[in-house]
């Protein structure tokens, strides 16, 4: 099939979050699809994304980091508003910005746990309590 696929399609396949596998030990199948667009005719690209360095084509890769500290805000006050959650106090944005290291969807679970908490310093409590494992639950679901 992936020959088959390979002979007719150029184009981008987006492979996301492709370490789930590898960390489970499970093959990628990263060599096998390399090998198979690069012994077709067509001009394919593959996009791995990945939430740990790669194992190869290091040059190839790069980070794609949290929000900048302006757009932290905007999207701060963009999920306040969307969840009906008050802004939280300016003493504890800085600790939302390390908990949930500025990624998008780690700020929207904390904020969105605000509104079932009745604070930011609960829910803040509540997402490292918990390592964070219902919140990444939630983003992998939702990614």
């Amino acid at each position: 099939m992936l020959t088959e696929l390979f002979s007719s399609y150029s184009g981008l396949l987006v492979l996301d979050d492709i370490d789930a596998l590898s960390r489970r030990k499970v093959d990628t199948g990263e060599e096998t699809l390399f090998l198979k667009s690069v012994g077709t005719g067509k001009r394919t690209r593959t996009l791995y994304t990945l939430r740990y360095p790669p194992a190869h084509a290091r040059r190839n890769a790069f980070e794609v980091p949290g929000l900048s500290n302006l757009e932290f805000y905007d999207f701060l006050n963009a999920c306040c508003k969307q969840f009906g959650a008050p802004p939280p106090p300016a003493e504890i944005i800085p600790i939302m910005q390390e908990e949930t290291q500025s990624l998008p969807l780690l700020l929207e679970t904390v904020v969105g746990l605000q509104r079932f908490c009745g604070s930011f310093p609960e829910a803040i409590n509540l997402f490292r309590d918990k390592g964070g494992d219902e919140a990444r639950s939630y983003l992998y679901q939702r990614e």
